[in-house]
């Protein structure tokens, strides 16, 4: 290796022995941020792009595993208190900032108990309208369109759970349902639907108009 292979060979060294890795900011939650949400929350984190192993702590424990640069969601402790959080990675670099948990109020609680409760049951009974329907092949459009309206639905009482709520016996539930009912709602409605077209098509010799549809 001669001299001029050495420099370059230096130089790249310095410069790669020069970069830091930095955790730039926390976007959100803000400092001194009030939040209302459960024991759930999101972080926001920035990075230079060089942090790696990065974590989320509060008070200085329980260490959580996030990403250096966007958003994750952590674990908070479902009480009304003020708390230090941490951003870090594996290199020593970190950064704190102050903020306050506030529970959601028992009516917010008592809401989201209550529609799921009634989603829960609309499920049940949309899974047992939907073998009636393929039994008797009159499943509709319509009826298309409601199995997959309630699905969005409880996908959005599955997230208000999880934020306000978050008890484990009842998100072993939830888990249950979410799974089962994408296949009752998503994939197994449109074969239902598309069942019922042919077979109705093939009673009456020719294909149905839209009407009939």
């Amino acid at each position: 290796m001669n001299k001029t292979q050495c420099l370059i060979f230096a130089m790249i060294l310095l410069m790669f022995s020069s970069v830091s890795a930095d955790i730039l900011s926390i976007n959100y939650p803000a400092p001194n941020d009030i939040i209302s949400e459960g024991s759930r929350i999101q972080v926001n984190v920035t990075s230079d792009g060089f942090s790696a192993g990065c974590y989320f702590n509060y008070d200085d424990v329980y260490n959580q595993s996030i990403s250096c640069d966007g958003t994750s969601i952590v674990n908070m402790p479902n009480a009304d208190e003020t708390y230090r959080i941490k951003v870090g990675d594996n290199a020593g670099n970190y950064i704190t900032q102050q903020v306050t948990i506030q529970k959601p109020s028992g009516i917010m609680v008592m809401f989201v108990y209550t529609i799921t409760m009634i989603i829960l049951c609309l499920m049940i009974f949309g899974t047992v309208a939907l073998l009636i329907k393929l039994a008797t092949y009159d499943m509709k459009v319509l009826d298309l369109c409601i199995s997959l309206c309630l699905y969005v639905v409880y996908l959005i009482i599955y997230q208000l759970n999880l934020e306000y709520i978050g008890v484990p016996f009842i998100m072993n539930y939830l888990n249950l349902f979410l799974t089962t009912s994408l296949w009752i709602f998503v994939v197994f409605a449109p074969i239902n639907y598309v069942v019922c077209v042919i077979i109705r098509s093939f009673k009456k010799k020719k294909l149905m108009d839209v009407k009939e549809l």
